[in-house]
């Protein structure tokens, strides 16, 4: 499960952001019920209270889901793809974080591990019951998984499966939640295949538009910084060239 700190941003904060978006609006619909500054201060101890258990309860679900990869590391990945589709206590957020997390350290150093992860994660999002998640959410889990999947396949030089993979991510993301995180790193995806694979004069347009979604929730990361290394075939054109 090693590998370096993964690119994208944290499972878990993305959850707590959504807590924190669904606080604010609750905070405004408080606003306009009641004009009495005396309610703001319950509002503020329950948004704080709800920020909270929301972390108490992502970190236990994390461990739990460390201890299932525990169990399923111990399989070949063709039995662990059958477990996470028919064992029910499979699917849940925490594993699927876990599976997610370590296909991004995987990335840089075992591409062919952090496809299998990525695999894995895709099976099991696809798993998760959108009762529990929401259509939308489950729709984003599926995406990230998908973006994992075509970025371990660009580092493989497999220029046609990454650009499949990154379609379907996308066609996944336009039924999620619109998380303007999850917009821009899939921007990042599409520049990296356009740098390396082509149309390359495409990719500066991806990247700026990445920038601007990034800037407009106040993340300040490069975006330049995020194109990383080119692919093999990438680089051998080049070399060729």
């Amino acid at each position: 499960m090693g590998g370096s700190k993964p690119e994208r941003g944290s499972g878990t904060l993305r959850r707590l952001r959504l807590v924190a978006t669904e606080a604010r609006d609750e905070e405004a619909r408080q606003r306009r019920v009641s004009p009495d500054p005396d309610a703001y201060d319950e509002i503020f101890s329950r948004i704080a209270a709800s920020v909270g258990e929301v972390q108490k309860r992502l970190a236990r679900e994390r461990k739990h889901g460390q201890a299932q990869w525990t169990v399923l590391a111990k399989h070949p990945q063709a039995r662990r793809l059958v477990m996470i589709r028919n064992d029910r206590r499979l699917h849940n957020w925490g594993l699927y974080e876990v599976l997610l997390e370590s296909s991004h350290g995987l990335a840089v150093h075992d591409a062919r591990a952090a496809a299998e992860m990525a695999e894995l994660a895709l099976a099991l999002a696809r798993c998760l019951d959108p009762k529990e998640h929401g259509e939308e959410r489950t729709a984003d889990f599926q995406a990230g998984a998908l973006a994992a999947l075509a970025e371990a396949k660009r580092r493989l030089a497999d220029r046609q499966g990454a650009w499949e993979v990154y379609e379907a991510a996308r066609e996944c993301l336009e039924n999620g939640t619109g998380d303007p995180l999850e917009r821009a790193e899939l921007e990042v995806l599409r520049a990296r295949l356009l740098r390396d694979f082509g149309p390359a004069e495409e990719a500066d347009r991806s990247l700026r538009r990445a920038a601007q979604i990034l800037r407009s929730i106040g993340d300040k990361r490069l975006v330049k910084d995020l194109l990383d290394e080119p692919a093999p075939e990438a680089v051998h054109r080049r070399a060729r060239g």
